[in-house]
């Protein structure tokens, strides 16, 4: 029977409406969120922008911001900026910062490829001939706030 009736919908060009729960429902229908909230510290020069790329997995790990879960940029006021990064659903994560201080939109870097702006990753690992991997530097967002600090 359930067959039919899905071959009836595809007939006549209909989707069987999803199953959503009430909008009372207990929190344990609904995926868990938190939000990271990020403590970048050392900021050198007080002018420019933070590009803040937050990945889920290891692909474009830290240089590659079109791979991120998530991107934002925030103006830069003072040596050390708070940025709070909402609705993330709970999960394993790793954060790459970038002290944009021309504000081109990019971290600049030298013929070698080394950064020639400020930069720092969650766990601040650091490396100067390579660039840290995503399992050094994940931190995992199971509760709803989780503070992390990367200095530049």
């Amino acid at each position: 029977m359930p067959y039919l009736l899905a071959i009836l919908f595809f007939a006549v060009g209909l989707t069987p409406t999803p199953t959503l729960p009430p909008p009372n429902a207990p929190a344990s229908h609904m995926a868990a969120t938190g939000q990271l909230r990020l403590e970048v510290r050392n900021i050198a020069k007080v002018k420019g922008q933070l590009l803040i790329s937050i990945y889920n997995e290891a692909a474009g790990f830290p240089q590659d911001p079109e791979k991120a879960f998530a991107t934002r940029v925030h103006p830069v006021s003072s040596a050390t900026e708070v940025v709070v990064i909402k609705d993330l659903p709970y999960g394993t994560y790793a954060v790459a910062v970038a002290h944009d201080a021309d504000q081109n939109g990019e971290l600049n870097t030298n013929v070698f490829g080394v950064p020639k702006e400020d930069w720092g990753v969650s766990n601040n690992v650091r490396y100067y001939l390579k660039p840290p991997a995503f399992d050094e530097c994940q931190i995992v967002l199971q509760s709803p706030t989780l503070p992390v600090q990367i200095n530049l």
